[in-house]
């Protein structure tokens, strides 16, 4: 079964985050179950990581120990941090270091932001879960991105959203729903239902065309993040 892990599904959720991207690791004929590693639809976690206090490698880690239950805590590894990286990175950034883990088809998803990946036998699931963990501590997402976006922020990305990128949008032959009004689009950001025109434009896409669509017409306006 096929998992994936969102990181702007995170700003849907009121975080500042953009990023959908997926792999297709662990070869297995006999795959088996493995958790999202994706942040909870029902949570909205700050700089300090999810709503108990748990800082990003601690998040990280219990990510790892859902995808993999035979996963102990002694057999966490002590990894070093190479770098912050920005939030639209990510996806790259997680496919490329598990690539070189030796996960060789794991692939960016159709937005071209996250990825996910197909769990294997027990074996492989816990190869995958540490390989996942070690990446994700050596290279984590700046914590500005992991702040609850503010009001300004939202409106900035609503503004966006109704202009710039409808009109790009639309420039490519994409028909674009009529969106909501600014308080309707604001409240319902933190739930990740608000209206996109993304979603309008890729929703017959394959995801080779989604990819390409979202490199001539960006997600999120430039500046969001100061």
């Amino acid at each position: 079964m096929s998992t994936s892990t969102d990181f702007p599904a995170l700003l849907r959720l009121g975080i500042a985050g953009v990023a959908l991207l997926s792999l297709s690791a662990c070869t297995s004929t006999t795959p088996t179950d493995a958790e999202s590693p994706s942040p909870p639809a029902a949570s909205v976690p700050s700089s300090s990581g999810s709503e108990d206090g748990a800082n990003e490698e601690d998040q990280a880690w219990a990510q790892a120990l859902r995808r993999a239950p035979s996963l102990q805590d002694t057999d966490r590894p002590v990894v070093e941090m190479v770098r912050y990286i920005e939030i639209a990175d990510f996806g790259k950034v997680m496919v490329d270091c598990l690539n070189e883990a030796g996960f060789p088809d794991v692939a960016l998803t159709a937005d071209g932001e996250g990825y996910s990946t197909q769990a294997g036998d027990a074996a492989q699931a816990e190869a995958l879960a540490l390989a996942e963990y070690t990446c994700k501590t050596q290279f984590p997402v700046d914590p500005r991105f992991l702040e609850p976006l503010t009001e300004a922020q939202i409106r900035m990305i609503y503004d966006y959203s109704v202009g710039p990128l409808t009109d790009c949008l639309e420039a490519q032959g994409h028909v674009i729903s009529n969106p909501p009004a600014f308080e309707v689009f604001r409240d319902q950001y933190p739930q990740g239902r608000s209206w996109s025109p993304i979603d309008d434009a890729t929703a017959a896409l394959s995801s080779q065309e989604s990819i390409e669509l979202i490199k001539i017409c960006p997600q999120l306006p430039e500046g969001l993040y100061g």
